[in-house]
């Protein structure tokens, strides 16, 4: 009875002691510290009151002229870059879809099967002998792969950065068109 006993607390030992190293590995991102850019000021400083504030957006019409305003509005309408940016937004947000799905079970099936048979013998010693024989089954399965050491939340803080990117990207190509 003793050794039972002892066999349990050391296989709760060992199971606590394999759960407390599951923790995520490596560190934390954390966004460098850059002294120069929190100081940093433009050189040119425009002072404009609020009836004379540009749009830094829409720039080109302070010229007033219909074929530039043409030319810019078609360059972000039918750009084939700023199309490939917009389809990188919908792959990234599809990838961080997929990358936090790895967090919940991977395989989920539920089955189930009915037989029945009967068997009816006539003739011979056994007249009135009839077999019957049915059968039920019902199954489910789960598969769930534990996250040990934050592979999967790794995987998710990635492609979270990769999204943010990809927006990102598409603002500077719609500012390179129209500058």
């Amino acid at each position: 009875m003793p050794v039972i006993h002892t066999l349990k607390r050391l296989t709760a030992g060992l199971a606590l002691t394999v759960l407390s190293a599951c923790t995520v590995l490596g560190p934390d991102y954390q966004e460098p510290d850059v002294n120069w850019l929190k100081q940093w000021q433009p050189t040119a400083s425009v002072n404009k009151t609020a009836d004379q504030a540009l749009d830094t957006d829409l720039w080109w019409k302070i010229f007033n002229d219909p074929v530039l305003n043409d030319l810019i509005a078609t360059a972000r309408k039918e750009n084939p870059s700023i199309k490939i940016t917009g389809l990188r937004i919908f792959e990234s947000r599809a990838l961080l879809s997929i990358a936090q799905s790895t967090l919940y079970p991977k395989l989920q099936q539920v089955n189930s099967s009915a037989t029945y048979v009967n068997i009816d013998n006539h003739g011979g010693k056994a007249l009135k002998r009839n077999q019957n024989y049915v059968d039920y089954g019902a199954g489910f399965s789960l598969g769930w792969e534990l996250d040990f050491w934050g592979r999967f939340q790794r995987g998710i803080e990635s492609a979270d950065a990769a999204f943010f990117a990809s927006i990102t990207n598409q603002q500077d190509i719609q500012v390179l068109i129209a500058t």
